[in-house]
């Protein structure tokens, strides 16, 4: 999240960042910008600056089903900017980060709960067939067709928020998923699946699994993290004020016309 270098272009725009939109108006002066990645933007006299609004990731305390929602250790005060926007789950065990939409946020004290939009894409329901404890190898004959999340286009007028036609992300399979079983202790990192979604090979196991033991397939786990992309889009209205939306923490400056 550290911007790079200042970079000069043509016009007299200096930026930094990642990436950039800057959009003026009939009389050549600055009416939208969007910045992604923590730096700035600037024109003569106007210039808007980008930087994080969380200074690390974002931690699950705890999870809900029906709508999927996510305790986390931030205020409604700051997660409030998220509606619209995406967060990642990031794993080393995944291909990619799985990313979620964020449809609000409700206030937990001095938490806050994030209400995701794909709710019914990250968990699944099983029955072990078989267990082999070394290694850690789980069988059944149950499919998984519906833990499919969706992914996101970037626009760069508007943030990371576009819905790219519904398209589904098969995250290099489940790699990285968690799966749960019934009985405390029964929980482990999926490190992969083959065959058809019936073998399934876990990290070590606190608890063993035995035949006709039921367990769920999650994206989430408490204690997982959530990282949240940084980008700030600022409209100027008819009053000559900015209107700012993102995940960012975004500041206007621009000169008299």
């Amino acid at each position: 999240d550290r911007p790079v270098a200042n970079v000069s272009f043509e016009g007299g725009i200096v930026f930094s960042g990642e990436e950039a939109f800057l959009g003026l108006d009939d009389k050549g002066q600055p009416a939208v910008v969007s910045l992604t990645g923590a730096g700035s933007v600037q024109r003569e006299k106007f210039t808007a600056r980008v930087s994080p609004l969380f200074n690390k990731p974002l931690k699950v305390l705890a999870l809900k089903e029906q709508p999927l929602r996510i305790l986390v250790d931030a205020p409604l005060d700051q997660t409030r900017h998220l509606a619209g926007s995406i967060v990642r789950v990031n794993k080393s065990l995944m291909a990619r980060p799985f990313v979620l939409r964020v449809d609000s946020s409700l206030a937990a004290g001095r938490n806050s709960w994030l209400v995701m939009e794909a709710a019914g894409n990250v968990h699944s329901v099983g029955v072990v067939t078989a267990f082999d404890a070394s290694p850690a190898v789980i069988r059944t004959g149950a499919p998984f067709p519906h833990v499919r999340p969706y992914t996101f286009n970037y626009h760069p007028e508007t943030g990371m928020s576009g819905r790219a036609e519904n398209q589904p992300d098969y995250n290099g399979g489940y790699s990285g998923f968690w799966l749960t079983g019934k009985r405390p202790g029964q929980q482990a990192l999926i490190r992969n699946m083959e065959e058809k979604n019936t073998k399934i090979t876990l990290e070590p196991l606190k608890s063993g699994f035995k035949p006709g033991d039921e367990f769920e397939i999650r994206l989430l786990a408490v204690g997982d993290e959530l990282e949240v992309p940084v980008w700030g889009r600022a409209v100027r209205l008819e009053s000559g004020a900015w209107k700012t939306s993102g995940p960012a923490k975004i500041a206007v400056q621009a000169g008299a016309k």
